[in-house]
């Protein structure tokens, strides 16, 4: 058991829903920059993060 300012993951779980529900009430994120990760989003993610991988693995330059 740690700390009374112990971080875990239900804190992390609440936190996401709060920036979530905050967000789909007021139709914008709390602050400029701190919204929530959007579908187009993460979908440019996934392309970056499947391209490094294929290029760490081919050991070449991937184009997206």
């Amino acid at each position: 058991m740690g700390g009374i300012f112990e971080f875990g993951f239900s804190d992390a779980v609440l936190q996401m829903w709060a920036a979530f529900l905050y967000e789909l009430k007021n139709s914008r994120p709390l602050k400029k920059f701190a919204g929530c990760i959007r579908p187009d989003e993460m979908a440019l993610s996934h392309r970056l993060f499947t391209a490094a991988l294929r290029s760490h693995k081919q050991s070449s330059v991937v184009e997206l």
